[in-house]
């Protein structure tokens, strides 16, 4: 993924980056590792191994946190089938012409819809 595509869908995934666990920083730095997107990352070596650790342990815990919330019923299926189909969705529309997209409104229904999963 190129910087412009990524730029194109900002405001998007800024306002998704700020309610997630991830900073922008490391967001960068697990696509960068991915070969999902290639940036240079103006960082000391020693900062960029603890944003690493960082990374690992936060990604560690989520996969942890969504095991016991299926363990308990709290997710199931048809919501992670509900949020990968939302995911999808916003991959299109990153190649949609930017002017004919209301980030508002998408972030709106985001929000909608995080709120309509009824976790607690």
């Amino acid at each position: 993924m190129a910087n412009n595509e990524i730029n194109k869908f900002n405001n998007i995934i800024d306002e998704m980056i700020q309610k997630s666990h991830l900073t922008h920083r490391q967001l960068e730095i697990i696509l960068n590792k991915k070969k999902i997107m290639y940036s240079h990352i103006n960082i000391t070596s020693g900062a960029y191994y603890r944003q690493i650790k960082q990374i690992k342990i936060k990604l560690y815990k989520m996969h942890y946190t969504l095991i016991v919330l299926f363990y308990f019923g709290i997710i199931n299926d048809e919501k992670i089938n509900n949020i990968s189909k939302l995911s999808k969705q916003l991959s299109k529309i990153k190649y949609t012409n930017k002017n004919i997209v209301n980030d508002n409104k998408i972030i709106s229904v985001i929000n909608q819809f995080i709120d309509q999963l009824n976790l607690v």
